[in-house]
């Protein structure tokens, strides 16, 4: 009886195994699964990711600007190099570099500069040059306004404290609002110091960090014993 009634058991799967071949159901059963994993996918897109995405993309265009700006300041230097000499910032430098050379002169208060007059020619192509730079300040600029406006709607006591740059590196050393909502304040402190604690794990010689990166803070860099401030 066993047998008979496994036996009929087998033969009711077969005979479902066909109707389902038969109708495709196992077209419509990969659509529905590709359609619950999308969902799944989409719901891993959070304000986090945003903020992470922004801040990294501000930290490409830093490296991007610092090594053209010094392109350019070595480009410039050979036709107003005073200019570069007393303008550190490379943005203001940059900007000013774009004004007429005689007045830039008198403003130095210089009788003759140590620069070559070059042609128009080449004047226009190094302006071109720094003209693109700017662009690059301005986005940066646009993104940071961005970045300002999603921390204050999704964290806006963390952008109190720390700020839009620091606040946004956090939340990108630590992977996830949540995952640094619930870091304790030791670990928190060291975060943006991790090569300086693996030097300091790979030989006891090294001192550890004490700070990563809270220390820009301008509350801590300015505070005496940073170690309480942080």
């Amino acid at each position: 009886m066993f047998k008979h009634i496994a036996g009929s058991f087998d033969l009711d799967i077969q005979e479902a195994l066909k109707e389902l071949r038969k109708h495709d159901y196992r077209e419509k059963i990969i659509q529905e699964n590709l359609k619950y994993v999308k969902f799944q996918i989409s719901l891993s897109t959070t304000p986090d990711i945003l903020i992470i995405q922004s801040i990294n993309a501000i930290e490409d265009l830093d490296r991007t600007i610092n090594l053209l700006s010094k392109r350019y300041r070595e480009w410039y230097g050979y036709f107003l190099p005073e200019l570069s000499e007393k303008i550190q910032d490379h943005e203001i430098f940059i900007r000013r570099s774009l004004e007429d050379k005689n007045e830039l002169i008198k403003e130095l208060n210089i009788d003759i500069s140590m620069g070559k007059d070059f042609d128009q020619k080449h004047i226009d192509a190094m302006n071109l040059f720094a003209r693109h730079i700017i662009e690059l300040f301005d986005q940066r600029a646009d993104l940071k306004e961005y970045l300002e406006l999603i921390m204050q709607e999704q964290c806006p006591n963390l952008f109190a404290v720390a700020g839009s740059l620091i606040g946004a590196k956090l939340i990108e050393k630590a992977g996830s609002l949540k995952h640094l909502s619930i870091m304790p304040s030791s670990t928190i402190q060291l975060l943006g110091a991790e090569k300086a604690l693996f030097r300091h794990l790979r030989n006891k010689k090294i001192r550890p960090p004490k700070h990563g990166l809270i220390l820009s803070h301008p509350y801590v860099m300015d505070a005496k014993n940073k170690g309480k401030a942080a």
